[in-house]
């Protein structure tokens, strides 16, 4: 339960950006950067800009989890696949691993306006954690993660982007492998070069 109410108080905050750069009655502006590949314009302080795909359980890369879940439930069982968020299964025999990748884009508007509201929001988050976290180096610009032998949470944040991936052995039949938060940080690192534009 505080996993998803931690969700739902990242996502609130980062919609505050959003928000606060519109007037009453204007539309809010996609959070989705533009196509382009090209250099970022000269008014932009030079991030590293991430877009979010149609569908997220198409761009979470699982490769660092295959050995251990060789088998990911079908495309059309996806408990959650919208542009932000991806909850899927993956399997061995009788052992099943819930992992859910959530994202959020913080707007151009938002960082033009404060270039370290990607690590304040970080830093909320670790603070909101519901155990101990422990730093993981070489993911994004920082990342943490906590849990236990049954449940683990890793959250990182780069340029415009912030990402939390739960991992949750179902109906603990098993428990996670001891390597876990290493291999969460393979599928964050892997998946944030599919979402980097």
């Amino acid at each position: 339960m505080r996993r998803w109410l931690f969700v739902v108080v990242t996502a609130a905050v980062l919609g505050l950006g959003t928000a606060c750069s519109s007037s009453p009655g204007e539309s809010v502006p996609s959070n989705t950067p533009p196509a382009s590949t090209g250099p970022l314009e000269s008014s932009s302080p030079g991030w590293t800009r991430y877009a979010q795909p149609a569908k997220m359980c198409d761009a979470v890369d699982t490769a660092a989890l295959k050995d251990i879940y060789p088998t990911e439930e079908p495309n059309s069982e996806h408990l959650l696949n919208t542009s932000r968020s991806c909850s899927t299964a993956l399997i061995d025999g009788h052992h099943v691993l819930g992992l859910a990748v959530e994202t959020d884009l913080v707007t151009d508007h938002a960082l033009a306006v404060d270039p370290n509201i990607g690590r304040e929001l970080y830093d909320t988050s670790r603070r909101l954690a519901s155990d101990t976290p422990t730093d993981i180096d070489g993911i994004g610009s920082a990342a943490f993660w906590y849990g236990d032998q049954y449940h683990m949470t890793l959250v990182t944040y780069d340029g415009n982007i912030s990402m939390t991936i739960h991992a949750d052995v179902v109906n603990q039949t098993h428990t996670l492998a001891s390597d876990m938060p290493a291999r969460l940080g393979q599928v964050a690192t892997a998946t944030l070069l599919r979402l980097r534009v």
